[in-house]
């Protein structure tokens, strides 16, 4: 149940965030480096 609740809540980021994803995700690549 858990993966069909995160599922959702990145489905409900991705249409909130939209083009801010690609900012996160390049926030979490410069934070692994």
């Amino acid at each position: 149940s858990r993966e069909t609740i995160s599922s959702r809540c990145l489905e409900n980021a991705r249409k909130s965030f939209g083009t801010d994803e690609d900012i996160l995700l390049i926030h979490l690549e410069n934070t692994n480096t």
